[in-house]
């Protein structure tokens, strides 16, 4: 896709259905500290306790993930979503400013032309300290031909 925005990004969708997407980009860290934005939930911020660009939409908003109190539910098992109106659990949150969309048909539409690669995702994805680790550790997991663009220079020609 030849959009910076989601140039080796890794975007962790939340919910899809037939009305559209919404997800996250899990790589892309802002430089205000959560302590400075959502001071009340500083202590459970995962490392790197920093809001992430969530996406190139509503960055008047925030949204979190959070572990799941039970490790076989949520989004994906061990992930869920985390109210930022509540009083802050002891579960580690990752929080996000703005998010990626998709209106009705769109996400379909990029995914038949394949915009998108499509990976199962892991909690140690959303969680991950090193978010520049996090596109090179997605695409060395797929093996084969992934697993070489993993470490494929983001402009080779420079080489």
């Amino acid at each position: 896709m030849n959009d910076p925005n989601f140039d080796r990004t890794v975007v962790f969708v939340i919910e899809h259905s037939p009305e559209g997407a919404v997800g996250v980009v899990l790589n892309r860290p802002l430089d205000l500290a959560v302590s400075d934005a959502l001071p009340e939930w500083a202590g459970v911020a995962a490392e790197p306790a920093v809001l992430f660009s969530g996406g190139p939409v509503g960055h008047e908003n925030a949204l979190a993930l959070q572990l799941a109190a039970d490790a076989a539910e949520g989004i994906i098992p061990g992930i869920a979503m985390a109210d930022l109106s509540d009083t802050p659990t002891d579960a580690a949150v990752r929080i996000y400013s703005g998010y990626s969309g998709w209106g009705e048909g769109q996400l379909e539409g990029e995914l038949a032309v394949g915009a998108w690669w499509v990976f199962d995702a892991q909690p140690s994805d959303i969680f991950a300290t090193d978010p520049d680790e996090v596109w090179p550790t997605v695409l060395r997991r797929q093996g084969g031909q992934f697993r070489l663009l993993a470490d494929y220079p983001a402009a080779p020609w420079l080489n």
